[in-house]
């Protein structure tokens, strides 16, 4: 609804010509122009949801990748950590006494010593390499995680 006053300038009156008018909008008489629009707008709808439903399946996809790179990385260093360090400490154990003994030469000693710092120094690359990945897990899913060794426990490489 609409009202309009005009006043010209040598006119006494406060109005001199008033204009009154009404419009209605009567979808019914422009059915083809509406339903165009709802069929615009349906079609709309459904490309957002098959937008949303691949952002979706890629956001899983990468979800699942970056924790199978936890698991496997998490794998590696227990690994490392239960079996390889272990074994090395016991070999250098083993040829340090065969040393004090005159059993092995110095060399030989020297050598299994520098394996085990190359297992300190490969549990060391693998602890880097999990907590790099529960990093990249928190910026996949949108947060800083308090505590990130609460997802997978990892274990201190402090020799004990």
């Amino acid at each position: 609804m609409s009202v309009a006053a005009q006043r010209y300038n040598a006119a006494a009156q406060v109005a001199s010509e008033v204009t009154a008018g009404v419009s209605i909008n009567l979808p019914w008489l422009n059915r083809k122009k509406y339903r165009a629009e709802i069929a615009e707008a349906e079609h709309e709808v459904e490309a957002a949801q098959r937008a949303l439903e691949a952002a979706r399946g890629e956001a899983l996809g990468l979800l699942h990748d970056q924790l199978a790179k936890i698991e496997t990385l998490h794998h590696h260093e227990e690994l490392v950590r239960a079996s390889l360090i272990p074994t090395a400490r016991q070999a250098v154990e083993v040829n340090r006494v065969a040393y004090e003994s005159d059993k092995i030469p110095f060399a030989d000693l020297i050598v299994v010593i520098r394996e085990e710092n190359e297992f300190q120094a490969l549990l060391l690359g693998h602890e880097t390499d999990y907590r790099i990945a529960l990093a990249e897990l928190d910026a996949l899913v949108g947060r800083l995680a308090a505590a990130p060794g609460k997802l997978i426990p990892a274990k201190s490489s402090k020799k004990k």
